[in-house]
């Protein structure tokens, strides 16, 4: 994720590519935008807020908030409920769906790649549909999902290393640690049972001795 500064709070980009926000009257984005800080500033998607509250954040008058709290509900953004004196109690939405995410609100919702979801699987976000999905389903899906990744990895690199040649195998330095175009540099002193070892299973070209005699 790329954020271009460095204190910033989260919506949901379903907000704008499901088209939610883009009917909707300039003060019910502000009072959406003010949920989303909220959310984020208190780790949760439940928000119980006072209209005198919201009006301290956003500004407008309580009639303002009337229309702009039925706007945001009609387009699946939030859905609330009177408090009494403690105002309203409001829950974010996930914007795909139109309801609450199917996992506790202090809890983060797991993120799944649709590249890597298994078939058949549904999303997060088509979890909501089913009242009885709660966090364990979500959870499972989405540690479905880290294997899934974990194994598209695994095969990959066994893919690289079964395409090597058998025949170069012996250039490889990583069982020696050093990247010599002909084998290590290992001295000969130091392992000569290693390199005559190496020579025998014709890994390492045979070492040629000159014949010197003095006539």
């Amino acid at each position: 994720m790329t954020v271009m500064f460095p204190c910033f709070f989260g919506i949901p980009h379903g907000a704008i590519r499901q088209e939610k926000i883009k009917n909707l009257s300039g003060f019910a984005v502000k009072l959406y935008v003010a949920l989303c800080h909220e959310s984020e500033r208190y780790r949760t998607r439940d928000l119980t807020r006072t209209v005198a509250g919201l009006i301290k954040l956003v500004g407008g008058a309580p009639n303002s908030h009337i229309k702009a709290r039925r706007e945001l509900k009609e387009v699946g953004l939030i859905e609330y409920e009177e408090r009494g004196s403690d105002g309203f109690l409001f829950r974010l939405c996930n914007p795909e769906t139109g309801r609450p995410w199917p996992v506790a609100a202090k809890e983060k919702v797991p993120y799944i790649k649709r590249s890597v979801a298994e078939p058949n699987t549904p999303a997060i976000s088509e979890l909501a549909h089913d009242k009885s999905s709660d966090l364990s389903t979500a959870l499972l899906i989405a540690s479905r999902s880290s294997r899934l990744q974990d194994k598209t990895r695994t095969a990959h690199r066994s893919d690289s290393v079964s395409s090597l040649n058998a025949d170069d195998a012996w250039l490889d330095p990583a069982p020696l640690g050093t990247d010599f175009p002909y084998g290590t540099n290992t001295s000969l002193r130091s392992a000569p049972d290693q390199h005559r070892k190496l020579e025998d299973q014709d890994v390492l070209p045979k070492r040629i001795v000159p014949q010197v005699s003095f006539d």
